[in-house]
C-alpha cells in the first residue's frame, strides 16, 4: 500500500514537473516580447550608441513572438555587430520572455571631414564608422584630403602620429586642430593655438614631437607668433615666425 502511495505521488510530481515545462515553453509568456538594447555602463557614447539603437529597433523585431529559447543569440549578436559603430556586444536571455542587448560603441579618435563638411568618425582599429551630424561629433582632430578616406593604411599612420604625441601641452592631442597629408610634407598637423603649422614628415614621431614641444615651448615663453614649424629634418626644427616673409 505504501508503495502504491509513493507511485501516485511520484507520479504526481512529474506530472507538475511536465506541466511546469509546457507552460514555460509553449504558454504564450514564454514568447519574446521585448529586446531591452543598452549602452554598456562602460561606455559614454552616448549619441552614437542612439543611432545604433535607432537603426537597430527596427529589423530586431522579427525575433519577437519567437520562443525566447529558440531564438538564437548568435544570429542576433552578428545582426548587431555587423554595425561598424559596433565594438563589442553581448547578448543575454532574461527568461520568460526578453532579451538584453548590451552595446560597446567604438570611440573615436579621429574624424575624416568630406568636401562639404560632413563627418566621418574614425575608430582607434582606423576604420571609417558612418557619418554624424556636427551636433553629435566628438572634439577630435579633423584629418582632410580624400587619401584619407579612400587609404586605411594613410588612417593608421595618422593614429601612429596621434599616438606619439604628449598627451598634455602645447603639441597634446587636445591642441590638433587638423591633419593633411601630401607627398611633399608628408603629415602636416595645424594647431589650435594661433593657426600653426607643424610639418613633420613620413616617421620617427615620437623623437620629432619632443623637438617640436621644446620649440612651441620656448615661442611661449618669448611670446613669440610661430607660422611654420618644420620637423621634417635629421638634427634640427626649423621655425618660420609669423611676420617672417
Amino acid at each position: 500500500m505504501k508503495a502504491y502511495v509513493r507511485l501516485i505521488i511520484v507520479m504526481a510530481v512529474t506530472s507538475l514537473i511536465s506541466l511546469g515545462v509546457y507552460i514555460g515553453g509553449e504558454a504564450s509568456w514564454g514568447k519574446l516580447s521585448r529586446i531591452d538594447i543598452e549602452l554598456d555602463p562602460e561606455s559614454d557614447q552616448v549619441q552614437v550608441f542612439s543611432r545604433i539603437q535607432d537603426k537597430l529597433n527596427s529589423p530586431l523585431k522579427k525575433y519577437e513572438g519567437q520562443w525566447v529559447w529558440r531564438v538564437s543569440l548568435k544570429d542576433v549578436l552578428a545582426q548587431v555587430e555587423d554595425d561598424r559603430r559596433v565594438k563589442s556586444a553581448s547578448v543575454t536571455r532574461l527568461l520568460p520572455n526578453r532579451l538584453k542587448i548590451s552595446i560597446v560603441p567604438h570611440q573615436p579618435i579621429l574624424a575624416w571631414v568630406d568636401e562639404i563638411g560632413k563627418l566621418y568618425p574614425i575608430a582607434a582599429d582606423a576604420s571609417l564608422l558612418p557619418a554624424v551630424s556636427l551636433k553629435d561629433s566628438r572634439d577630435v582632430p579633423l584629418l582632410r584630403g580624400r587619401d584619407f578616406y579612400n587609404d586605411e593604411a594613410l588612417r593608421e599612420r595618422a593614429i601612429e602620429l596621434l599616438k606619439s604625441l604628449p598627451e598634455d601641452g602645447a603639441l597634446s592631442p587636445s591642441r590638433i586642430s587638423e591633419i593633411t597629408h601630401s607627398p611633399q610634407i608628408g603629415f602636416n598637423l595645424l594647431l589650435t593655438q594661433g593657426g600653426i603649422e607643424v610639418r613633420m614628415g613620413e616617421d620617427d614621431f615620437a623623437r620629432k614631437a619632443k623637438r617640436v614641444e621644446q620649440v612651441l615651448n620656448y615661442l611661449l615663453d618669448q611670446q613669440l607668433k610661430g607660422r611654420v614649424i618644420d620637423a621634417r629634418f635629421a638634427k634640427k626644427v626649423v621655425v618660420r615666425l609669423r611676420n617672417a616673409p
